[in-house]
């Protein structure tokens, strides 16, 4: 199984990358897109890396969580974000692709934060506050 890793944060900012088209089954991009300034440019790169009917996986907070804005405000450098992402906003940047959604999800994703309990059972009642999101995506 081909295997793709990046470096650090620089070398997945510089594309096109050096790979050859078409080569991999699958793409895990975890907490990776709200980091690039241009996350278009990311998702077609990734198309052209995928084989057909190849999927993409994307997981990235969730803008609308209510720890992620208590953590934006608690500390603006913690986030080194260039775009904050919610459901809808993120579909929209994938309607401009040629992805198709198989899978949406949101989670929580717990860092030992003091309101980790509270939240858990908030989101499980209001589940569109959850930290995280995760897309699943083939290749059309």
């Amino acid at each position: 199984m081909n295997q793709l890793k990046f470096n650090g944060h620089s070398e997945i900012l510089r594309t096109p990358y050096s790979l050859k088209s078409k080569s991999y089954d699958t793409i895990i991009a975890g907490e990776i897109i709200e980091h690039l300034a241009r996350p278009f440019e990311f998702l077609e790169e990734c198309h052209r890396m995928l084989k057909p009917k190849g999927r993409l996986i994307i997981t990235t907070p969730n803008m609308t969580s209510i720890i992620y804005v208590l953590d934006k405000m608690e500390c603006e450098d913690k986030h080194p974000h260039c775009q904050a992402w919610n459901p809808k906003l993120f579909e929209c940047l994938l309607k401009k692709t040629k992805f198709k959604i198989l899978h949406e999800e949101r989670f929580n994703f717990y860092r030992n934060h003091p309101v980790d309990f509270c939240m858990n059972i908030f989101t499980n009642i209001f589940p569109a506050f959850k930290t995280n999101m995760m897309f699943v995506m083939e290749k059309q």
